[in-house]
């Protein structure tokens, strides 16, 4: 074989790539493999290092109808690859273990972000364990949830997204085996660590973590730190039917645990003008009623609630 065949069928694999055809692609990378696996020419093995990654670009490409495993065989060739560049090999571990979480295939997605921590070190190491932390908290493994989520925390590549959700699933965690402190300052982590962010991702995880510590504060008596977390959802969150959950909550912590039963009322109608939900709506004004009639005194507004 000259020396410009490998690149020429390399050529030939991207020409169909190009013009669309998958199925060219796929037959032509499996042709490169089994021509020049096992070749000693560092050319060959560049392309097939190439050829690999077209494969599995396309492969995705294809998705429907392609499996989870034949994803993972084929990067699974590119992770290990002793040619090809960190960065890919790291990338490619990453899809495997990312692969297999999505699929709540959650013990062997840790193992396969623990090979990643091993054998790429500094590459996606905080995005790891955040994956690591999430799929043992589903697996309700709390304590390796608390110490992968700890060590994601310290990792020096951390995205705001991924130091939010470490934090996040750190305080759930936490909230499992009993720590409330802990509990109350992942939390407030979480959400420090969210401030500015722009993506909606991001403020969804922020908006989950106030929504934990409101319960939470409920739960400790710990009234007028819940009434804020509770007042900063109502007010800003994007979706009315959470605007409307905010408020009716609100409106119970004054209710039942203030006894503030004006704000009770107000917060209640605010629940019923802004939610879709026939539950809310309907307790909401059930609750009204009641107030009106016992508390408040207005036996005219109670009948019309």
């Amino acid at each position: 074989q000259s020396e410009t065949a490998p690149w020429s069928h390399l050529g030939l694999l991207m020409a169909y790539d190009a013009s669309g055809d998958y199925n060219m692609v796929i037959q032509t990378a499996d042709e490169i493999e089994m021509t020049y696996s096992n070749s000693t020419s560092p050319d060959a093995k560049r392309v097939v290092d190439a050829a690999r990654r077209q494969k599995v670009d396309t492969l995705q490409k294809m998705e429907e109808g392609v499996s989870t495993d034949t994803l993972i065989s084929e990067l699974r060739k590119i992770a290990t690859n002793p040619i090809g560049d960190v960065d890919g090999k790291a990338a490619a571990q990453m899809r495997i273990g990312t692969l297999l979480f999505n699929e709540k295939r959650y013990a062997e997605a840790i193992t396969e972000f623990e090979t990643l921590i091993e054998k790429f070190p500094g590459k996606f190491t905080g995005a790891a364990y955040y994956q690591i932390a999430a799929s043992a908290f589903w697996l309700e493994d709390y304590p390796k949830a608390i110490d992968s989520a700890r060590r994601g925390l310290e990792a020096p590549d951390l995205s705001q997204e991924v130091k939010v959700g470490l934090n996040y699933t750190l305080g759930l965690a936490y909230g499992k085996v009993n720590d409330v402190d802990g509990e109350i300052e992942a939390f407030k982590s979480a959400i420090q660590s969210g401030e500015g962010a722009e993506t909606e991702q991001i403020k969804q995880i922020v908006f989950s973590a106030r929504r934990e510590l409101a319960r939470l504060f409920v739960t400790l008596k710990r009234y007028n730190e819940a009434i804020v977390e509770y007042q900063y959802l109502a007010e800003n969150s994007a979706d009315d039917g959470d605007k409307a959950d905010a408020y009716f909550w609100l409106a119970k912590v004054y209710e039942d645990n203030l006894q503030d039963y004006q704000k009770a009322v107000d917060n209640y109608e605010q629940a019923k003008a802004l939610s879709d939900s026939e539950i809310i709506i309907a307790q909401s004004l059930y609750f009204e009623g009641v107030l009106y009639s016992r508390s408040l005194k207005n036996d005219e507004k109670a009948l019309s609630s």
